[in-house]
């Protein structure tokens, strides 16, 4: 008989985050949680509270801090809490989300316990990407440009991506980045993934049988590449105006007013719809109704995983995406690749041969659907994240 890995699943300041449908927190959580190989318990903030938490979750009643210098007393508070509860429960591993002072906090107060660090994003590029969109006050950007900071997350990187921990990287150049860090280090990729899935029942003959439908539905940044799209059906519009498409545009957020003013500068009213955001019941309804979802990413990176691209497959949809690794290793038959950087007249033409597919984009959404339940469930994903973690414990 397997013998269960016991794993206490610790939340950090963002575990309320919320996403179209799901996120990286309430995936995992939730396959975990069905996983028959796991004993799970989970501690979070009391003002952070997840999507979904396990029947055992124990909450941390303290008000979200203002200041930074309270974040960082109340990550040590947590930090002694967390102590308390492992002197009087054993687990085989404790789980977090990176953050480079809750995880040095917990580093430095429970030196012997081990963890599963999740990784996400290179902290400091980040740091660099709000820094120049003048993020934070004049005090804060002075302290992230200092060398003491990058110093400071950086020891905090070296410690936590330390064996015996075990670290796990959304995308392979994620992890190459880690084990640059830390050389020793013992991990593996596990990429993001899906637990939304297209039913029969909201199968539906579209109102409109001779439009290509695309939607994007969550947050609106500038990275997605929604203006890109916009100026591409625009040009579609020009060259092939009876090859008609409809993009539904769902979500709130920075890109917002600068895309409004560019569908009714382009005069695409009749082609763009713009609404505001929804729930993840609603996104799933959206995403049942849709032929192709865009994701025509504007920033690389260290290759990109996004849970939108697995819960567009999920939801049977075939995908239009960026030439970026991990998006770009789709079947022919699933979706279309264009290159990166974007180029306006590539995805335009793009557009018209999707519209010539449509008729057989709706006959493959169930099919699509099932491949990405065998291939991108979050319930795959923690299959093998556990069956490395047993290995790693035998070994140990």
């Amino acid at each position: 008989m397997t013998e269960l890995t016991k794993l206490l699943y610790i939340g950090g300041v963002n575990a309320a985050e919320r996403g179209a449908i799901g996120t990286h927190t309430a995936g995992m959580l939730r396959a975990l949680n069905q996983s028959c190989l796991v004993e799970l318990e989970a501690v979070f903030l009391g003002f952070a509270r997840p999507v979904f938490a396990p029947s055992r979750t124990i909450y941390f009643g303290a008000g979200r801090p203002r200041r930074a210098l309270g974040k960082i007393v109340l990550l040590i508070r947590y930090a002694f809490f967390i102590r308390a509860l492992l002197l009087r429960k054993q687990f085989d591993y404790v789980y977090i989300r990176f953050d480079p002072f809750h995880a040095l906090a917990l580093r430095l107060i429970l030196p012997t316990v081990r963890f599963v660090v999740e990784y996400n994003d290179v902290v400091m590029d980040q740091i660099r990407f709000v820094l120049e969109q003048g993020g934070w006050s004049r005090l804060g950007r002075l302290i992230r440009r200092s060398g003491a900071y990058s110093l400071g997350v950086r020891l905090s990187e070296r410690l936590l991506f330390s064996p015996p921990n075990h670290v796990i990287a959304v995308t392979d150049r994620l992890l190459e980045y880690c084990r640059a860090v830390c050389p020793r280090l013992a991990g593996q990729v596990v990429l993001n993934a899906t637990d939304a899935f297209l039913l029969s029942e909201q199968l539906s003959e579209p109102e409109q049988p001779d439009t290509l439908r695309l939607g994007h539905i969550g947050t609106l940044t500038y990275w997605d590449g929604l203006e890109e799209l916009v100026r591409a059906v625009a040009a579609l519009k020009v060259r092939a105006p009876h090859k008609r498409v409809c993009v539904r545009i769902v979500g709130e957020g920075a890109l917002r007013p600068s895309l409004e003013r560019l569908v009714a500068e382009l005069d695409l009213a009749s082609e763009i719809e713009m609404h505001p955001a929804t729930d993840a019941v609603s996104a799933r309804m959206e995403l049942a109704t849709v032929d192709v979802v865009p994701l025509l990413k504007t920033i690389e990176g260290y290759g990109l995983s996004p849970i939108k691209f697995y819960e567009a497959l999920g939801m049977g949809c075939t995908v239009l995406v960026s030439d970026i690794e991990h998006m770009n290793s789709i079947p022919k038959w699933v979706g279309s690749v264009v290159s990166f950087p974007l180029q306006i007249d590539e995805i335009s033409n793009e557009l018209e041969r999707l519209w010539g597919d449509r008729v057989e984009i709706r006959k493959r959404k169930t099919e699509i659907a099932e491949y990405a339940k065998q291939s991108h469930s979050w319930n795959a994903r923690v299959g093998d994240l556990l069956q490395a973690l047993a290995t790693a414990r035998t070994i140990g």
